[in-house]
């Protein structure tokens, strides 16, 4: 099962009042919640450029109608640290060879190939070959993060966030690292129907039924 083609969303608009409310209801963070003022679901979504943000929402609305799953969400979160393998240097103990085992154990488990416990054991494996290096102890948090996902969804966001720290260690923009994940999520989780085309919707049938003649039988 790959995340590779968009998936069907078909989320409930929510206005910019109605997302401030359920952002709050869901403990976003203060930046985030600055950030979002103003902003529908919909321009919300395409706009962002914080891949874990968008990972944390993804989690927090896990099990709602419409949303991406459990597994989808596991792809995400794996695609989001495979981003920082190519930053891993070859060395002693060929850590790149274990994070990637990490990250590949963790997308067998949304096939049915791999058990929890294996997925727990291939990212402490990841985690351990790491010695004294910045990049690849960032790059082997990401895929533990994406691991850590398969038991709690709520991990997501830490692939996305230390796949960013991997790519700062090695001398990119972290920002940029969170804006290209996000780039990614999107391209496939796409956005949803604004409230304004719906509300453009519910208007046109209410204009439509005030401008239709009444019929003299139905007057009396």
């Amino acid at each position: 099962m790959a995340v590779r083609q968009a998936l069907a969303w078909k989320v409930t608009a929510m206005n910019a009042e109605e997302l401030r409310r359920e952002l709050k209801l869901l403990g976003a963070c203060k930046e985030g919640l600055e950030w979002s003022r103003g902003k529908s679901l919909a321009e919300a979504w395409a706009t962002c450029e914080r891949a874990d943000w968008m990972l944390w929402l993804l989690a927090q609305k896990l099990g709602t109608p419409g949303w991406p799953d459990h597994k989808q969400l596991v792809l995400l979160a794996c695609r989001c640290a495979e981003t920082s393998l190519s930053l891993v240097p070859p060395g002693e103990g060929q850590p790149r060879k274990a994070i990637s085992k990490a990250i590949e154990a963790a997308r067998a488990w949304t096939e049915g190939r791999a058990s929890l416990a294996e997925v727990q054991e291939a990212a402490a494996c990841a985690v351990a070959s790491v010695v004294y290096d910045d990049v690849a102890t960032c790059a082997a948090d990401s895929a533990a993060g994406a691991a850590d996902s398969v038991a709690n969804v709520k991990n997501a966001g830490n692939a996305a966030i230390y796949a960013a720290k991997a790519a700062a260690r090695a001398g990119h923009p972290l920002l940029a690292a969170l804006r290209e994940m996000a780039d990614m999520i999107r391209s496939v989780v796409p956005s949803v129907r604004d409230n304004k085309e719906r509300e453009e919707k519910r208007h046109a049938g209410i204009r439509k039924n005030v401008s239709t003649p009444v019929s003299r039988g139905a007057r009396q």
